[in-house]
């Protein structure tokens, strides 16, 4: 179910978040300020879209319908999917010692090599909420410790496994991938090797 796109739910466009609440001026808006919430306050980010309409139809079920197509958006964008990934990898490294996490600099440059010349190396920057781009590629800066590869401007978001390349370059231990996405990977990727 879906909610119908011509109906806003009493008290306007929000999603409860625990005890806080999370305004917009449409569906997509407040499941972008919820996605900036939770990167700015290293949550999983989960699938705010989804969650915001499952929260308007669980709340109020005569607002939606099974028979509408889905909202524009439902499927997360690569920036959202990058998002997700960059805090992952900022929970997975909890309480690790930090130098443990990364490979060595030339072990980056091989593989930020590879990825710059990789069709699937794609722009994320301009899809989804400025402000929720800005924060994940923040966390990943920070994340790193502010590591650079050579041309790091060239690296940008892995299409096929959502991951933000200038910062998956230097990690040892990237998030494990799903069969479907390794058999999406050119064979030269080393995410394969």
């Amino acid at each position: 179910m879906t909610p119908k796109e011509n109906v806003v739910p009493p008290g306007g466009f929000h999603f409860m978040e625990g005890d806080v609440r999370i305004d917009g001026h449409s569906y997509q808006s407040v499941a972008d300020n919820l996605m900036r919430y939770r990167l700015d306050n290293k949550l999983p980010v989960g699938n705010p879209l989804k969650e915001v309409l499952d929260a308007v139809c669980a709340k109020h079920p005569h607002f939606c319908s099974g028979d509408n197509p889905p909202v524009k958006g439902a499927n997360p964008s690569l920036a959202g999917r990058i998002a997700a990934w960059v805090a992952q990898v900022y929970r997975d490294a909890r309480g690790t010692i930090v130098e443990s996490n990364f490979v060595t600099e030339e072990e980056a440059e091989r593989r930020a090599d590879i990825c710059r010349n990789c069709i699937y190396n794609e722009d994320w920057t301009g899809q989804g909420c400025a402000s929720c781009l800005t924060a994940a590629k923040r966390l990943g800066y920070t994340f790193r410790a502010g590591r650079q590869v050579r041309n790091g401007d060239d690296l940008k978001g892995c299409a096929i496994l959502g991951q933000e390349n200038p910062t998956a370059v230097w990690l040892k231990a990237n998030p494990v991938p799903t069969l479907a996405q390794l058999n999406g990977l050119p064979a030269h990727c080393w995410r394969k090797q």
